[in-house]
Order: C-alpha cells, then structure tokens, then sequence
C-alpha cells in the first residue's frame, strides 16, 4: 500500500490552494493531489470565457508539470478516486490503495441535467476545459459551413455559465436564446435593477430571452415544428434535423443546446464512505467534516447554517484555511462575501454579499452604471452593479475589499463616486 501525510482530491481552486498552502507549510511532507481530468489544474472559468477564441489543453493550466515535480508533489491526473475508507485512512486510485494521514476532498460540484439526457452529441455543458474547446471545434465548423444560415444556439439556464455562453455563442455569430425558470438573468446574484441593465444589453445584442419556462422533454425531429406561432423559426442546417425543445410553455428548434441550469456539490464519495451529507459534505468552521482526518472545501463542502457557496475566490480562501486546519492550526471560515463577476458584451455585472436577497439595497446611478450598496449600521454589508461599459481588474478588487473591509458609507460613496 501507497502511504503519504496529506491527500487532496479534486484540483480546482480549492485543491490548489490547499496543495500550494501544504507544500509552503511542511516542506518535507508527502502529498498527493488527485485530479478527475486528464489535464494539468487549471483556473475553470476561463473556459467559459474563451470558446470563440478556442485554446489548446492546458493552455490556463495555473502551473506547469516541473512547478508540481520541483515541490515533490505527487500529481495523479485522469484519476477516479473511489473505495474511500475513512476507518483505515485509506482510499483507492487508479486501483491503488494509499494511506493517508489527513484528506481533504475538494471535489467540486457537478452540472445539474433537469430532463432526460439528449441523444446525439449536439449538446454540452461546457463544464471543463475538454467540452470548451469541443464546443469550439463544433461550432466554428457549424458557422463555417453556413455562413448564409447561422446556427441556432439554445442555452438552457440564466446563471453566469448560460450568460457567457450567450456571449460566446454570439462572438461564433450564432442566433442565441436563453430560456430559463427565473424573471430575469442571473437571478441569484442581481437583484430586478441591475438584471434589466443586463437584459438590455442581451437584447441589444440580439440575443432573445425566455423567462419562467421549464424544459420539459429534448428529441430529434425530422421537420419543423406545424405551429409556428410556437417555435424558433428557420431552416434546418444541411444534414440535421433541428434539436426539438419543448418546454412547459411553448416549442423551440436549435441546431446546437448548452446546458446550464445549475451545478451541486458532488458528494457520491464521500456518501458512500459514510460521511454527513446533506446539500454537501458537512463542515464545521474549520472545514472538517464529520469523521477525524477527512476535510472538505470549495464547492462540494455544506458550511455551519447550510451555507454552499459557489464562487471561485470562496473556494481558494477555504483551500488555504483547509490546509491550515490540516495541520492543527486553528481557523475560522465566516464564509466572507466575496464578488461573483460576469463580463460579457464589453459590460461587467457584479455581486457580493447578497446571499440573503436585496432588501433594502439603495440605488446609486453614476453616469451610466448603477451600484446599488446595502448598509447595516452605517456598514456595506452587500453590494451588486451594473456597470454596461466595462470596470478595471483593479476597481472590481477595490469595490470587494469594500465589502469585505465592511466600509462606511461615506468611504464607499466616495470610493465608487457617487454624490448625493
């Protein structure tokens, strides 16, 4: 049997963080870092950012193979972690039993699929950095071919995955429509105000939006639909039947389909090995879960009041503080509420700390965008804009530290430059 100190499965931020913390800390210390994909790490949300421009694999890999071999860490790609044993600390890869001495399971959330799964492979997730660059390849080829008929792009889901899959489909000069459950796009993290800046800027793009339709059923069909009144007009592309998407409402046709209506954390491991699961794993504040030696961070990970978040910069923080708990140091994850961005069409939306809704958010209109802050006692707890024009790599970071720092309101006026 294979034995080392430290063990991290799954490789996305909170992986990387946890491996990158442990290797600072304990230099001499054996570790581990399992990864599902056949890819080296990599920073996921570039992928869904650059599918009309394609990449080649491991193009944002966040390190390089000799970064992971000079640190003598153990980087196992392509691999399926399975047989987890919390009792003798052990869990099986590739077949491969090894010991650990604590484990953390970082293992991410996987997409959610709310109908039957369609046949044929004209349909993705875009979900990893192997279906961004295949959905390029299909749908360069698809645009190249029918220049005069531009495919027809149906993306499933109003979140942040279904906007800037719009906005790359756009940029592949698709017909784009996204249909979803909710009033407005990315209902979770803007609030009725700053969606509609969003929506405009969708429609002005021609790009058409579907609210409150649930997907009931996806098949093949070998002719356009009889009721026109009730489907997306236009021919078929040369040598496929349209994709048929009925929802609860109406009919659509689609030459292609992204789906992206959701994500959970992944949990099947840990389950099966007997561990506290509800949403996620549960974790205490120092990311522990319920049995010794075995802790979970990042997307997969249920927190203290069944908190689950979902934010990148959220599951790098918990990665460190992991590792930090790991080693018997004492931490304490409040979750803090960092930013959600979406950048697309040249604008920039963004979110922090309104997990909770948006009551009584004020509206500060500053030429054209608008932010619109939350106080409580004179503190931002909660901040989400609409800035159509684009904001700064340096302003986004700067408007988060406002709502990490809990800064007067004062301070926050003048920082984001609005005046009574």
């Amino acid at each position: 049997m294979k034995h080392c100190d430290f063990m991290v499965v799954g490789a996305g931020s909170a992986g990387r963080t946890a491996i990158e913390t442990l290797r600072e800390e304990v230099p001499d210390a054996r570790l581990i870092l399992v990864d599902a994909e056949p890819v080296l790490p990599y920073k996921r949300t570039n992928v869904s950012k650059n599918v009309a421009d394609g990449f080649l694999k491991d193009q944002f890999a966040v390190h390089d193979e000799s970064w992971y071999r000079s640190r003598n860490i153990d980087l196992i790609t392509g691999a399926a972690a399975e047989g987890l044993n919390p009792e003798s600390a052990s869990i099986t890869v590739n077949g491969e039993r090894i010991a650990y001495r604590g484990l953390l399971l970082a293992l991410g959330a996987r997409p959610i699929l709310p109908f039957s799964r369609p046949s044929g492979n004209r349909w993705s997730f875009l979900w990893n950095e192997n279906e961004g660059r295949t959905l390029h390849r299909d749908m360069a080829s698809s645009a190249s071919r029918n220049s005069a008929s531009p495919p027809r792009v149906l993306i499933v889901g109003m979140g942040v995955l279904g906007v800037e899959a719009a906005w790359q489909a756009h940029l592949l000069r698709a017909q784009v429509s996204i249909l979803g459950l909710s009033d407005y796009p990315m209902a979770r993290y803007l609030d009725p105000l700053t969606a509609e800046v969003l929506t405009r800027t969708l429609r002005r793009e021609g790009v058409q939006l579907f609210f409150n339709q649930k997907v009931i059923r996806i098949s093949e069909s070998s002719s356009q639909s009889d009721n026109k009144n009730d489907r997306e007009t236009a021919e078929e592309s040369p040598g496929k039947s349209p994709l048929n998407v009925e929802t609860d409402l109406r009919n659509f046709e689609a030459d292609y389909l992204i789906i992206a209506a959701g994500s959970k954390p992944e949990v099947q491991l840990a389950e099966s090995a007997g561990l506290q699961v509800n949403r996620g794993i549960v974790v205490d504040s120092a990311l522990r879960s319920s049995h010794p030696g075995i802790w979970a961070a990042g997307d997969c990970a249920e927190h203290p009041g069944g908190e689950v978040t979902g934010i990148w910069h959220a599951a790098e923080n918990q990665g460190k503080l992991a590792a930090l708990s790991m080693l018997g140091r004492k931490v304490n994850n409040n979750n803090p509420p960092y930013r959600l961005k979406c950048e697309v069409f040249g604008g920039y939306w963004f979110s922090a700390g309104f997990e909770n809704g948006f009551e009584n958010a004020e509206a500060w209109n500053i030429g054209e965008n608008l932010w619109r802050p939350r106080f409580d006692s004179g503190r931002l707890t909660a901040l989400t804009g609409a800035l159509p024009a684009g904001l700064s790599k340096t302003d986004a970071k700067a408007a988060q530290a406002l709502v990490l720092e809990g800064a007067r309101r004062e301070k926050t006026a003048a920082a984001l430059g609005f005046h009574d």
